[in-house]
């Protein structure tokens, strides 16, 4: 018998140690069992939320604008306190437009996407258009009912402006890489040196002049 005890305590408490581990890293322990109950949205429905809301922005503006697509991005939240990993991450997604859009015209299109972003429930409280002296990038955002962050982004070239959109949703179940581009759009690539997208500008009778 005590020969058995020698071999199966050993045993025993090597498993033990082995499921600890598992346990540990795969984030089953005391934070990560915390952490799973922050999450809100699975990789799916973050998405479905993510490509409804752009493309409503995209549908709301007035004569359209053409757009590529960059690819999602998922970054995960930090580990947690005890070391474990989170099983969160905040997932976004951007839409750019290809549409040179004169400083003019810039105005009317914030204000169609405000429109579409506030009948949404997402209602803008950061607006800086061209010609603001306060510092900001010209461009607006708000936050809707899922915490979901909405930005729209304007750059100078040439004279015209191109803009962006973006979607960051956060308490996402976290999964890694998510290559696809949003909205099945062309992708747009970008430039290393001046880490803007590389996107075929086009002039349009309407919002360019």
């Amino acid at each position: 018998m005590r020969a058995r005890l020698t071999v199966v305590v050993p045993a025993v408490a090597a498993m033990c140690v082995i499921a600890v581990v598992v346990l540990y890293e795969n984030s089953y322990f005391f934070a990560g069992m915390g952490d799973r109950a922050k999450v809100r949205f699975s990789a799916g429905q973050a998405r479905e939320r993510i490509d409804g809301v752009l493309g409503a922005t995209m549908d709301g503006i007035s004569p359209p604008l053409t757009y590529a697509s960059g690819n999602y991005q998922v970054a995960r939240d930090p580990d947690l306190y005890d070391g474990e990993h989170s099983v969160r991450s905040l997932l976004s997604a951007v839409v750019f437009g290809g549409t040179r859009i004169s400083p003019a015209k810039l105005p009317q299109v914030m204000d169609q996407v405000a429109r579409t972003w506030n009948g949404r429930g997402c209602h803008v409280t950061e607006r800086h258009e061209p010609g603001n002296k306060t510092g900001f990038p010209v461009g607006l955002g708000c936050l809707d009912g899922d915490g979901m962050l909405l930005t729209l982004h304007a750059d100078e070239r040439l004279g015209t402006y191109l803009v962006w959109f973006v979607a960051d949703l956060g308490d996402v179940r976290y999964r890694p890489g998510v290559p696809e581009p949003p909205l099945g759009l062309p992708a747009t690539t970008y430039d290393a040196d001046t880490h803007r997208s590389v996107t075929i500008a086009v002039n349009d009778p309407y919002w360019s002049v």
